[in-house]
């Protein structure tokens, strides 16, 4: 079971068409939760209901959509060009997430691109 702003934040992910990653994330969660032998107390789900988080977090988006606000979703980061601050940053998360090892190389040739975006 999630605190309710990260259940809010993966629904948020979802709307926004991240599916693969929120479902990746939960999975993760769960695989730790599951190794912890936790369960929440049953007024848990009373108090903030999952139907009442991921309506709040569709009347997030849709009022962040109303005022202008960028959302990224896969179809803008798809589209990205390979020198936008999107996708150098996106790019930098998945190294440091999947190749730790290599990620301090990969920065430091890509330092000077963020400093010329910048």
């Amino acid at each position: 079971m999630f605190g309710r702003i990260t259940s809010f934040l993966l629904k948020k992910l979802s709307i926004l068409g991240f599916h693969k990653e929120a479902d990746y994330i939960v999975n993760k969660w769960e695989i730790f939760i599951s190794t912890l032998n936790f369960n929440p107390e049953i007024e848990y789900n009373f108090a903030y209901p999952t139907d009442l988080i991921d309506r709040i977090a569709q009347i997030f988006v849709e009022g962040l959509n109303q005022c202008h606000f960028s959302n990224l979703t896969p179809k803008i980061l798809q589209n990205a060009e390979d020198n936008s601050i999107v996708k150098l940053l996106n790019d930098a998360w998945s190294i440091f997430l999947e190749e730790k090892d290599r990620y301090t190389d990969w920065e430091q040739l890509h330092i000077g691109n963020l400093k010329f975006l910048l």
